[in-house]
């Protein structure tokens, strides 16, 4: 049976609401940990936090201790253009660190790790590919990862600087500790708030988004076993 991490960083209430109680439930190394066994899935929900230092112990944790051959991510995201706050759902195609900066010593593009060709990190073509085939109305958009809360002029300089269509808290830490293990990732994304709006928007939408997107992710999952 095929294992799948599911990362969650603050959208665990809507994992208890549409999945139930799990078979298992146990607290490690400061992650809540919750099993499941859906559409013939092994699935590891961990409740990492916000953060990209959080979401990326979590996981190599799903990788390490439970071996988990794919790493699936779902929450809440700022919208860096009006368009994309429209959509509202999207697949996050690829990313930049946008905190990732050595330039002054390495001459390294900001946003760009060691070793890397390029700041921007693409996620799974062929888990992108089913997901659009499991429900088209998805669209594909670059996400501006890193550990602040962008407001305002902040999403406007993220637009600016990366042309970024989202911004979030979580993927760069998981997609990078991903890559090192060659393991995919599949990101869903839903806009919680538009790009002149902040924390009270955000608010407001968590539970309802968090749901919301949590359904479209349970409706692609069985795909997985293909």
């Amino acid at each position: 049976m095929k294992t799948i991490g599911l990362i969650v960083a603050v959208e665990i209430d809507a994992v208890s609401t549409l999945f139930g109680d799990p078979i298992a439930e146990k607290k490690e190394h400061g992650f809540y940990t919750y099993l499941y066994m859906r559409h013939g899935l092994r699935i590891v929900v961990i409740h990492c936090g916000m953060g990209s230092i959080a979401s990326s112990a979590a996981t190599l944790f799903a990788i390490e201790k439970y071996g988990a051959s794919v790493i699936v991510n779902f929450g809440l995201v700022g919208a860096l253009t009006e368009e994309i706050a429209k959509t509202h759902i999207v697949l996050v195609d690829k990313l930049v660190d946008s905190e990732m900066d050595v330039y002054e010593i390495d001459r390294i593009p900001r946003g760009q790790h060691e070793g890397f060709r390029s700041p921007y990190l693409s996620l799974d073509k062929g888990l992108i590919q089913m997901a659009i085939q499991a429900n088209p109305n998805l669209v594909k958009a670059t996400c501006v990862s890193g550990n602040q809360f962008l407001v305002g002029e902040r999403k406007l300089e993220a637009r600016r600087t990366w042309h970024g269509d989202i911004c979030d808290m979580e993927i760069a830490g998981i997609a990078y500790t991903a890559y090192n293990d060659n393991i995919p990732v599949l990101s869903l994304k839903i806009v919680s708030d538009s790009i002149f709006e902040g924390g009270k928007e955000y608010y407001e939408a968590k539970e309802s988004a968090s749901l919301e997107c949590l359904r479209v992710l349970d409706e692609i999952l069985p795909n997985l076993n293909n």
